[in-house]
């Protein structure tokens, strides 16, 4: 998968990559000709040879037309650099950002259980840190290799031309090299990937510590969560300096073989001039050549290290792109029904864990019109048949179907679009109120939006804020009264306008009064529509035509004599409250 992401990205930025290949095959071949001026002037001021032959007469004119070849030569290689550098940013960012939203898009297809099992804030920091690590892996790493190759080729191609002896001294010094690195790779990897990893689980304290801080403040845990980010934290940067000593000691061994290399061609080439094989001009021109072979070792010599650090983000990357998805989606999914007239689970059985089993043998048939209330003692496993309906799960055994049709042979998120949720806590995501609702229908018009605000008694709450439906709701919806929260929920849900509607606990966590209002917007949310309702309070079990009692992950009907007049049908029930 690692190989296949690489590949996949490099193959959609071929042509970024390409221009970049070519511009540094260009630097390197004006890098071999930048120091034959000095060559030039050198050889021609100590008598060793003639300045060539189209070079001016004069001899103030030669030195004055190597002097401008030389910063000539510098000027061809900046504007070289500059066209780099922004080609590299623009494709380094792109790739950055597809990447990313690759990683959100899976992070968002995985199933609850996985972020339940791995947290937040492990996703959170694959996302934002790991996946910078192909950008750097594909310019930061590969090219800049590609780049110190072609350096070296052209570099050991001109000493081969100049002397063997100094072109062998530059070459001698690679299996060394590819040694050292092999022998520090296991220590790398396997430190960078704890470093990493205990990273994650420090933002994951400072995520929880911050979205719970009313909890924080009322038990005074401040110094608690503190004290668990720093050791965690801690621990990881004893890992960051173990990186870094292996990085250094790597780096430091390149250097003194270089350094040993240059003392060697320093020898070889004195010697040379001595016996007049080379001239004083070859000598230094020898000298630089071999300087510019050893600059891109060293190069491959400090990238080899942060390599290992980035494929281990790279790891971390391909575990987020390949774990389970919530469901599986069929290949050739079946058409959603136009008209839903009925819902079975048939003997349904769901776990987390083979251990603890939360449904067992369920079956129930839920006809359009139906109003299910859904009982049981909190954890039961009521919002569990909830998550079986819009398919966020699937059964163990057992069938969930639609009209007849097995729930997994249709798309996924063509079934969730059959279904208005409402939960416990409805989720408000940041911006305004009207961005919130529009996100149950982008398509809604002025109108329908007023009329979900009247139906869901919204009306009052936006009259008192001076922005209206432009205000900003904060995080999670930190600006509104529960109750605000839920009308808004209500009010997404009228302009959803699906023909089946979820109720999860939506009115548990509201005082009395403010549950009264919000039973008011349910029954008119209702009308019309297949509901399937959980509670554990008695107020919105009124509002059904059947209630089953949840137990022992076991499902039985409820004596509702008292509502002996009543049908399964909404308008029947809504007319007893009534």
């Amino acid at each position: 998968m690692r190989r296949s992401l690489v590949t996949a990205t490099a193959q959609k930025h071929a042509g970024a990559l390409v221009a970049l290949i070519a511009l540094e095959a260009i630097g390197a071949g004006v890098s071999v000709l930048t120091p034959l001026p000095l060559q030039a002037a050198i050889d021609s001021i100590s008598g060793k040879s003639k300045l060539v032959s189209w070079l001016p007469a004069s001899w103030t004119n030669s030195l004055l037309t190597l002097a401008l070849a030389s910063v000539g030569f510098a000027i061809i290689q900046q504007v070289i650099n500059m066209a780099s550098s922004i080609v590299a940013t623009r494709t380094g960012q792109k790739v950055t950002v597809e990447l990313r939203g690759q990683c959100f898009d899976a992070a968002q297809k995985r199933s609850i259980a996985s972020h339940l099992t791995s947290g937040t804030a492990d996703a959170l920091y694959r996302i934002q840190t790991d996946t910078q690590a192909l950008e750097w892996i594909l310019l930061d790493g590969a090219l800049p290799v590609l780049t110190a190759t072609l350096s070296i080729i052209a570099m050991t191609a001109a000493l081969l031309t100049l002397n063997l002896q100094l072109a062998l001294v530059a070459l001698i010094l690679g299996p060394i090299l590819v040694v050292i690195g092999r022998t520090t790779r296991p220590a790398l990897k396997s430190t960078a990937r704890a470093a990493k990893q205990q990273e994650s689980q420090a933002l994951g304290i400072i995520e929880s510590a911050l979205s719970g801080l009313q909890t924080v403040k009322a038990y005074n845990l401040r110094s608690y969560t503190l004290s668990r980010y720093t050791q965690i934290a801690e621990s990881a940067v004893a890992r960051r300096i173990r990186i870094a000593w292996l990085d250094s000691s790597l780096g430091a061994a390149v250097q003194i073989l270089c350094a040993i290399g240059l003392a060697g061609a320093l020898y070889i080439g004195a010697d040379a001039a001595a016996h007049g094989t080379l001239s004083p001009g070859q000598v230094i021109l020898g000298i630089h050549y071999l300087g510019q072979i050893y600059t891109p070792i060293r190069v491959i010599g400090k990238k080899w290290a942060s390599l290992q650090t980035q494929l281990v983000s790279l790891e971390r990357i391909d575990f987020l792109l390949q774990t389970d998805t919530d469901v599986p989606v069929p290949k050739n999914p079946q058409a959603i029904p136009p008209t839903v007239q009925d819902i079975s689970l048939t003997n349904v059985s769901f776990a987390y864990d083979e251990a603890h089993p939360i449904l067992q043998d369920v079956s129930i048939t839920i006809r359009k019109g139906d109003v299910i209330a859904l009982t049981g003692p909190t954890g039961i496993g009521k919002s569990t048949l909830i998550g079986l309906l819009l398919r966020l799960i699937d059964p163990v055994s057992g069938n969930v179907s639609i009209n007849g049709i097995p729930a997994t042979q249709l798309d996924p998120e063509s079934l969730r679009g059959l279904y208005a949720t409402v939960l416990q806590e409805t989720v408000l995501f940041p911006g305004t109120i009207r961005e919130n609702l529009l996100l149950a229908q982008p398509s809604a018009s002025e109108d329908d939006i007023q009329a979900a605000i009247d139906a869901a008694a919204l009306r009052s709450a936006i009259n008192t804020f001076p922005l209206g439906l432009d205000t900003v709701v904060g995080e999670r919806g930190a600006k509104l009264s529960g109750g605000e929260r839920q009308r808004v929920g209500l009010a997404r849900a009228f302009l959803r306008d699906a023909p089946i509607l979820l109720l999860d606990e939506p009115t548990s966590a509201l005082d009395p009064a403010t549950e009264e209002g919000v039973l008011d917007a349910l029954k008119r949310l209702m009308v019309g529509r297949t509901v399937v309702m959980v509670t554990h309070r008695e107020a919105p079990t009124r509002l059904a035509g059947r209630v089953y009692r949840l137990e022992s992950g076991r499902l039985c009907e409820q004596n509702i004599s008292q509502m002996s007049n009543s049908t399964p049908t909404i308008d029947n029930a809504i007319q007893q409250i009534l």
